[in-house]
């Protein structure tokens, strides 16, 4: 399989490396491939991982939100960007009695792919009283998230999404909008990058 030759490479290049003189050119470049290799077997394992975690929910999400269009992919291929953000006018009901100072809110995941938009907020462990992060959670341990660990989901067509960043305010940075125009009115989520 092409993949498992793929996260070889760094180990080729890592032995290829140990026989070249380190002052010459070739060992540089050795050394530069090398890393770029390691990089990209770093997003390979964390694709996998978040097609292992979320491939089959994201799928359910699509079918519950009764997007039927063939061309809309919740896929890890279309995946373009994913992140964890504050959710700072997150809805007091889904805080479960938590305050958040100014600038910080819920955590919140965001999965932006060629089509669609997906926010997860995951369930807060009431015995803990923290969020459950599957993210954190060590490999061989991780299971794949359900519908039942959600606290809240939505699913945004990029072609009714806007995008809007924000100013800097009162020592808070990072703060961006997006806007879901399928609604109406349009429903607004304020975020602020981690």
């Amino acid at each position: 399989m092409p993949i498992v030759r793929l996260m070889l490479y760094p180990l080729f290049l890592d032995t290829i490396c140990s026989l070249t003189v380190p002052e010459s050119a070739e060992y540089q470049q050795l050394t530069e491939a090398k890393v770029g290799m390691e990089h990209m077997a770093d997003y390979i394992n964390e694709m996998q991982r978040i097609n292992d975690q979320f491939g089959v929910l994201f799928q359910q999400l699509l079918v519950e939100c009764a997007f039927t269009e063939p061309w809309l992919s919740a896929s890890v291929n279309a995946l373009c960007h994913n992140m964890d953000v504050m959710w700072l006018n997150a809805n007091q009901s889904l805080m479960h009695g938590h305050s958040w100072k100014k600038g910080i809110g819920p955590k919140v995941r965001c999965f932006v792919f060629k089509t669609v938009v997906i926010i997860l907020a995951e369930q807060i462990n009431s015995k803990r009283k923290s969020t459950k992060n599957l993210a954190d959670v060590p490999a061989p341990q991780q299971i794949s998230c359900t519908m039942d660990d959600l606290r809240f989901w939505t699913v945004v067509r990029t072609s009714r999404a806007k995008v809007v960043d924000l100013p800097d305010s009162d020592g808070v940075t990072g703060m961006w909008q997006l806007v879901n125009k399928t609604t109406q009115p349009a429903t607004t989520y304020l975020f602020r990058n981690q």
